[in-house]
């Protein structure tokens, strides 16, 4: 009776143990296998997955996913997260998590909270560091008359007393500035298409896409 109760008792940590075994193999396996790709087959490689009747198309980029931002854009997603971070996060979560389970005697807990550490760390480094090699390796830096005219999204809200942000195509990169209305009554969301009708002092000037074709009498167009 004493062997049973012992048996059901720990079987909860026999799941958990299994559970995070298997995801430090999986997430070795894939983060492993993406930066494979990536080493092996080029800056951009796409991988077609396959699940049954699933397809699921994933590109990875070891490019940066954007210029490193002005300090607005350092809440924005972008400044945090991007594929190189999930590449890397789960190659080193799951090679600390294999090494750690099976070369050491470790709790399944501590294992698992040292795997997750290190694996933020890794990813964060990672990120970062392909940002600052992607904005000091960009052929030349942009002037102000490059942002002129320019179509934008806001990524962060904008509005009369408090700057945001907008993601703007310049020289072929997508980069996030510090934004503000160009007329002091407006109001701008996340999403929402604008212009950029003047850019100093590192601020873009915004006005709605609306706006800016009803002046111009004609839709704006991506330009070089």
């Amino acid at each position: 009776m004493q062997n049973a109760l012992t048996t059901w008792a720990s079987y909860p940590t026999t799941l958990a143990m299994a559970a995070f075994e298997t995801a430090y193999i999986a997430s070795l396996i894939i983060g492993g296998g993406l930066m494979f790709v990536s080493t092996f087959l080029g800056s951009d490689a796409d991988a077609d997955i396959e699940f049954g009747d699933v397809d699921a198309d994933f590109d990875l980029d070891v490019d940066a996913d954007a210029d490193i931002p002005h300090d607005p854009s350092a809440m924005s997603l972008a400044a945090w997260f991007s594929m190189q971070f999930v590449v890397y996060f789960l190659a080193a979560f799951g090679l600390i998590g294999v090494v750690l389970t099976y070369m050491s005697d470790a709790s399944t807990m501590f294992v698992a909270i040292v795997a997750i550490i290190v694996g933020i760390a890794v990813g964060q480094t990672a990120h970062h560091t392909f940002r600052y090699l992607k904005q000091s390796g960009s052929d030349s830096a942009p002037t102000t008359a490059d942002f002129h005219a320019r179509p934008a999204r806001v990524t962060m809200m904008v509005q009369p007393s408090q700057r945001g942000e907008v993601a703007v195509m310049v020289r072929g990169r997508e980069r996030f500035v510090p934004a503000r209305p160009k007329h002091p009554d407006q109001s701008f969301n996340v999403g929402d298409a604008v212009v950029i009708v003047c850019y100093e002092a590192g601020t873009a000037d915004i006005i709605s896409k609306e706006e800016h074709d009803f002046v111009a009498n004609k839709p704006i167009g991506e330009s070089s």
